[in-house]
């Protein structure tokens, strides 16, 4: 888990200062895509990095609950 942690926290940073900047610098902010019928801009694509980071974080915590040996569902089960 410690290792899964530490790549989190690397990506983490990595998304939130370095592909700022670059995302900002290749697409910029206000410049509007249309794919089809839908209208992104480069606030939105940074958005969705973020959310997905959240989701990343989530899915570490809920694993970690439910594997772990520290924690209830797997005491419940050796017991």
């Amino acid at each position: 888990m410690n290792a899964l942690y530490k790549g989190f926290i690397v990506k983490a940073i990595f998304l939130l200062i370095i592909l700022y900047s670059i995302k900002d610098y290749v697409i910029g902010f206000s410049n509007e895509f249309i794919v089809g019928d839908k209208v992104f801009n480069g606030m939105s694509l940074y958005l969705c990095g973020i959310i997905g980071l959240l989701i990343t974080g989530l899915l570490i915590w809920v694993t970690e609950y439910y594997t772990g040996t520290n924690y209830r569902p797997v005491k419940r089960i050796a017991a």
